[in-house]
């Protein structure tokens, strides 16, 4: 399972349908992806041949790490850290370096890390998001919420630097 088969086949299934209705122009669809589905815009672009793309805190930096961060931030927002979210938090990272073990085998397995195959992992990390809309061309509009723990302004940065003096960026 990777999210072409999971997330990106549908998408586009459906940006063709909506293309094909009459009160439809498709030269004017634009596809929108939020967070994980930020990340998948620009897949989902060249699957589906759209005019643009809005991506809303799209992910840009490695899934993994970023779940560590986000319990990490979520355990210490209330300013201490109990013994029971450090054991959480360990776990969490000893979930992280086996699917990262089980990234660099030849074959994914169906077995689940993190809920999802390390197949899944491997597909996501396959993609650069910023560098592929940027190489696409289209129009594109990236938002991104200053305070947004799941999807940082280190994100952003990554949408940043690859879109810098693209025509039709914003």
């Amino acid at each position: 399972l990777t999210v072409k088969e999971e997330s990106i086949d549908d998408a586009a299934a459906a940006i063709k349908v909506l293309s094909r209705r009459t009160e439809i122009d498709p030269k004017r669809v634009f596809v929108l992806g939020h967070s994980l589905g930020g990340q998948l815009v620009p897949r989902i672009a060249k699957a589906a041949k759209v005019a643009g793309m809005i991506v809303m805190a799209g992910s840009a930096l490695p899934m993994p790490e970023k779940m560590i961060e986000q319990a990490d931030y979520l355990a210490r927002v209330d300013g201490t850290v109990s013994a029971e979210e450090q054991k959480n938090l360990d776990m969490l990272g000893q979930a992280v370096a086996a699917l990262r073990v089980a990234m660099k085998q030849p074959d994914a397995s169906s077995k689940l890390y993190l809920g999802a195959p390390s197949g899944y992992f491997k597909d996501l990390e396959a993609h650069n998001a910023p560098a592929e809309t940027a190489a696409l061309g289209l129009p594109v509009l990236v938002l991104q919420g200053k305070r947004d723990y799941q999807v940082t302004m280190a994100d952003f940065a990554e949408w940043q630097k690859a879109l810098t003096g693209k025509k039709g960026a914003c």
